[in-house]
């Protein structure tokens, strides 16, 4: 038996412009200036007293917490308004065709809420679909171990635990919780080699169209300050290099 470990927001659902807009506008709620998508984006999967504290490490505590109150009342509007956070394209294929298999057990661990979680798989349809459900309600923000421990406790003898989703921060863990079940523990890229081929030769082909993904042209000398501005996501996608065009 495998149990394959979801993250939802990023992961099985795009949430990110929903929680931009909940974050930018708690923000101006108690007269703070937006942290706008890009620092927004850097600190999704994050419990929200977590995220606060990141995006405004200068304000108190007592700030975090009436502006994780704004931003929940806020993201709870806005999600009914759109009715809910849509799939990326797949996704609901995918879970579907995993829980259907006897050799695998599905579980979630994701910073959002139990409650919003509930409410992705019942607008999905997805009850009975999950085995386990780690929300930031009952455990620890990542990177504390808390979330993945507790699906290792609910993995049964033997069992490989997949997990999928990315968390760019540092994480533990305690090793005798596999130790004493021999679990394995595999963490997944989310593309395969495979795809990365086939996406060449259709850019060779010329079977997509690009131009929406390319914001920029430099040199080589340029290169340095292409970096930096593609750490803002706002200002570029893609960045074309020419090397023919460098200086001496």
């Amino acid at each position: 038996m495998k149990l394959v470990l979801f993250d939802c927001d990023g992961t099985l659902a795009d949430s990110q412009d929903a929680i931009v807009r909940a974050m930018d506008e708690a923000f101006l709620a108690v007269g703070l200036a937006a942290p706008g998508g890009a620092n927004t984006r850097s600190i999704i999967g994050l419990s929200l007293m977590e995220a606060m504290g990141a995006l405004a490490p200068l304000e108190p505590v007592a700030t975090h917490a009436r502006l994780t109150e704004v931003y929940r009342t806020n993201a709870q509007r806005i999600r009914l308004a759109d009715a809910q956070e849509p799939l990326f394209e797949g996704a609901d294929a995918a879970v579907r065709s995993l829980a259907a298999r006897d050799d695998l057990v599905l579980g979630m661990a994701t910073g959002k809420s139990m409650r919003g979680v509930r409410r992705l798989i019942a607008h999905h349809h997805w009850e009975g679909m999950f085995a386990t459900l780690q929300t930031a309600d009952d455990n620890p923000s990542k990177p504390h171990p808390g979330m993945i421990e507790q699906a290792l406790r609910m993995a049964p003898r033997n069992a490989r635990v997949l997990v999928v989703g990315a968390c760019m921060q540092e994480d533990t863990f305690h090793p005798m919780l596999g130790i004493g079940k021999e679990l394995n523990i595999q963490f997944a890229l989310g593309y395969d080699p495979l795809e990365f081929g086939a996406s060449l030769e259709a850019i060779a082909e010329e079977k997509v169209d690009l131009a929406p993904l390319l914001t920029g042209v430099v040199t080589i000398d340029q290169v340095p300050q292409a970096f930096l501005d593609l750490g803002n996501p706002e200002l570029h996608a893609k960045i074309i290099v020419e090397p023919a065009g460098s200086t001496a």
